[in-house]
């Protein structure tokens, strides 16, 4: 100590580092410390100086641990912003279930946190199990409609199936994969690394993008992103799937109620032409169609013929079913109505313009047609065109299994309603027999007489009928009749009935019709057929009607007593000269001299 205190401040500044500050190295208490005893020796100066030495290292340590937590920090705050992140993209992706808006959701976080210039999602189809592009960022979409890719065993679809972000260039920027990439059309994506989205069981997507050079926390953030996002996907095509087949059951249900209100209708239809409609209509709207039409097999010509359609202005459809406009007939075994008729089974057509079997005529207009034929106990009847499917969709085999369902339970009913009217209509005329007549006759005074309606009949005789006969032949007079009927068919209304009383005279029965109604009725008939000329071969024929009218319950409430009052009033017409109507009038004296009625009770045929 007694050497200590020999020693000079100023020798101990003589020796020691001349850049050396005892206050910034030791603070103002040790420099005051060591200014106020300075060492006395060597030993105590090389203590000094590693006491010194040491806190310079443990400075030095403290500034690299500053910085080591620093950066531990950074780190730790850009793995917090990425699971934030991550979540709130989670909370997007549980809010939505179309595959368009969570691709659009994906990419733009992608593109936002990794900084790319190019991206694309790449979705699984799993009916052909190809992977196609969804959603493109940097690129034109319509560049990409060849892009796909089809997974095949193999090392690529191994580190795709893996689940984890995989770059899919090697260290000097080539494909590690050329050859897939090439069938495949993969350059166009212009990709780098691929980062699938795999589930537990499945790769659902993939999604493609141009970085090249992507640290650790970048992949990990797109591999938490990617698992998240493949949930969010599987879920909302789950969720597709389940609203497809609640879509498909309500349909099925509609259908199924479609073809029960058939069925019943069915049962109470005896018109065949009313049966064919209600067919065709409900076949239309099952297959959610624009237009179609019900053909049915004549055996004389060995063709399919046009009876209803439908999908055109109803001017022309009234006049199709009622013969006014012969459309094309269809020999069997052509075209594609022909086809399903003479093979009995369905077809179905998408692209009209593209299948040979279509036999385009200049007014068809048909983009694609579902015909369905149309069977009893294995024999054809005839066929159901259905054609243009609506909104541009294409037919299926849901329509075509509901249509053939239709096409079974209808068959049966045009085939009984065709024995039906084969029963009840007159085989030349095609106007009611005599004896339903008088039944539907009953019928509708029995309404009337609830309703406290009118109802007129009107006998009709075609005048000198027999001078055709004589004239020109038996097949001219039932060539006259024939078209004389078609008259009288177009003249009525859907209420009103006409029958062949026999030979050449017609009645008609007219419901809530006064006696100046019939007499208008009559009087256009009379006119009607007076102006036309009807050829047979190479001759005109022109003949005219004279009409008889009884009402009820004007002249009578009984229903052979009408008759008997229209006959004579018919009987009065012939007598006054003929071509004119005359309305039964009890307080007129008629001259039935010659006059004996053909009613008798009951009516016979």
């Amino acid at each position: 100590m007694g050497l200590q205190a020999q020693i000079s401040i100023s020798d101990l500044e003589e020796e020691s580092p001349p850049e050396l500050d005892l206050h910034s190295f030791l603070g103002n208490d040790l420099a005051e410390k060591s200014e106020a005893k300075p060492p006395a020796d060597e030993e105590d100066i090389a203590s000094l100086r590693a006491m010194l030495d040491s806190s310079v290292d443990e400075n030095r340590k403290l500034k690299q641990l500053v910085h080591k937590v620093s950066l531990q920090n950074k780190k730790l705050d850009e793995q917090v912003f990425d699971l934030f992140t991550i979540s709130q993209a989670n909370k997007v992706f549980v809010a939505h279930h179309d595959d368009l808006e969570l691709a659009e959701i994906l990419l733009s976080v992608i593109v936002e946190r990794i900084n790319v210039q190019k991206s694309c999602l790449l979705l699984l189809d799993e009916d052909y199990q190809v992977y196609r592009v969804k959603l493109a960022k940097g690129f034109d979409r319509d560049d990409l409609k060849s892009v796909r890719y089809k997974k095949r065993e193999g090392l690529f679809w191994r580190m795709v199936l893996n689940g984890e972000p995989f770059s899919v260039l090697d260290i000097e920027g080539n494909v590690r994969f050329p050859q897939i990439f090439k069938e495949n059309n993969l350059e166009m994506l212009q990709s780098c690394y691929w980062v699938p989205l795999k589930t537990k069981e499945n790769v659902v997507g993939i999604i493609t993008i141009d970085a090249r050079d992507l640290r650790d926390p970048e992949l990990s953030f797109l591999s938490l992103l990617a698992s998240q996002a493949a949930v969010a996907f599987e879920s909302a095509q789950l969720y597709k799937k389940l609203e497809q087949a609640t879509l498909r059951l309500e349909k099925q249900m509609h259908n199924l109620s479609i073809l029960y209100d058939v069925g019943k209708a069915l049962n109470f239809i005896d018109d065949l032409t009313k049966l064919l409609a209600l067919i065709l209509d409900r076949g239309i709207d099952i297959a959610e169609s624009q237009r179609g039409s019900l053909m049915l097999y004549d055996e004389k010509t060995d063709e399919l013929v046009v009876r209803v359609v439908r999908g055109i202005d109803k001017e022309t459809e009234d006049k199709i079913i009622s013969g006014e406009i012969q459309c094309t007939r269809i020999k069997n075994g052509e075209g594609v109505a022909g086809r399903v008729f003479s093979t009995a089974e369905p077809i179905i057509i998408n692209k009209t313009k593209e299948d040979p079997r279509f036999m385009e005529l200049k007014t068809s207009r048909v983009d694609n047609i579902l015909c369905v034929p149309l069977k009893v106990y294995d024999e054809c009847i005839g066929v159901i065109n259905i054609t243009n499917k609506k909104n541009n969709e294409l037919f299926t085999k849901d329509d075509l299994g509901i249509v053939t369902a239709l096409a079974n339970q209808a068959a049966v009913a045009i085939n009984n309603a065709r024995l039906y009217e084969l029963a009840v209509t007159d085989s030349l005329t095609k106007v009611l027999i005599r004896r339903h007549f008088m039944q539907r006759l009953d019928d509708e005074l029995r309404r009337s007489k609830r309703y406290h309606h009118t109802l007129s009949l009107v006998m009709v005789d075609l005048d000198n009928y027999k001078e055709i006969n004589d004239t020109y032949g038996h097949q001219a007079g039932d060539r006259v009749l024939m078209e004389i009927a078609k008259i009288f068919k177009k003249s009525v209304r859907t209420t009103d009935l006409v029958g062949r009383y026999g030979g050449d005279e017609f009645c008609f029965a007219l419901p809530e019709t006064p006696v100046d109604g019939a007499l208008i009725f009559c009087e256009r008939l009379r006119q009607k057929i007076e102006n036309t000329q009807l050829s047979f071969e190479s001759f005109l024929i022109k003949r005219t009607i004279s009409c008889g009218i009884a009402t009820y319950p004007t002249h009578t409430e009984d229903m052979h007593e009408l008759f008997k009052l229209a006959d004579m009033a018919l009987f009065k017409a012939k007598r006054d000269g003929r071509n004119k109507t005359v309305i039964f009038d009890e307080g007129v004296s008629f001259d039935m001299s010659g006059f004996q009625s053909e009613i008798t009770e009951p009516m016979q045929d």
